[in-house]
């Protein structure tokens, strides 16, 4: 099982491709603007940093998307070689499924980097562009944005933005109803 964290599992992509490739020399702006509006480490490195690199780098969505779906495909293809199964999760960010339980932290951080309600959608249109490439490719995924959003539960620490005990249990809970067969079976 594979689990990608919508929040930040792409930045950690784009940066190996700055790296390997010598892309997107990062503004002393750019930096800064992160810096002044850290409010809150978890806003700002869960959720923010992300959204505000592909606003600021447009040119890498494509190409950081195609560059995971490139590792997660070789992952499964690896895993099929072996006669093992795979599962890929998708585990939204707070700010996409919660956002009312922090909603003053973020609207900050939103104001200040002068995020428009059309970026804060960048994190959900990268994920969204990856499962397409991932159902191309047959493989299996949970995707929990539907299932997390709008509840009256709290899934995140509101420090930090990981999942809290809560948050785990319910991705366990899930993740088993769907997969029983998956992960219960006869020995091969």
């Amino acid at each position: 099982m594979v689990c990608i964290y919508t929040g930040n599992d792409f930045i950690d992509s784009a940066r190996i491709l700055e790296a390997r490739d010598g892309l997107n020399e990062r503004p002393a702006e750019y930096i800064r603007s992160l810096h002044n509006c850290m409010l809150s480490e978890g806003a700002i490195n869960q959720v923010a940093n992300q959204i505000y690199y592909f606003k600021t780098f447009p040119q890498m969505r494509e190409k950081t998307v195609k560059h995971v779906l490139e590792l997660i495909v070789k992952i499964s293809n690896y895993c099929k070689q072996h006669n093992i199964d795979f599962l890929l999760v998708f585990l939204p960010t707070k700010a996409d499924v919660e956002w009312q339980s922090d909603g003053d932290t973020l609207e900050k951080v939103k104001n200040c980097l002068a995020l428009s309600e059309s970026d804060l959608k960048i994190n959900r249109e990268l994920t969204e562009a990856l499962i397409q490439g991932v159902l191309k490719n047959n493989i299996n995924f949970l995707d929990f944005y539907d299932s997390m959003k709008n509840r009256n539960d709290e899934f995140y620490w509101k420090k930090d933005y990981h999942l809290n005990v809560r948050g785990h249990s319910f991705i366990a809970e899930k993740t088993y109803e769907k997969y029983y067969s998956f992960f219960i079976r006869s020995k091969r």
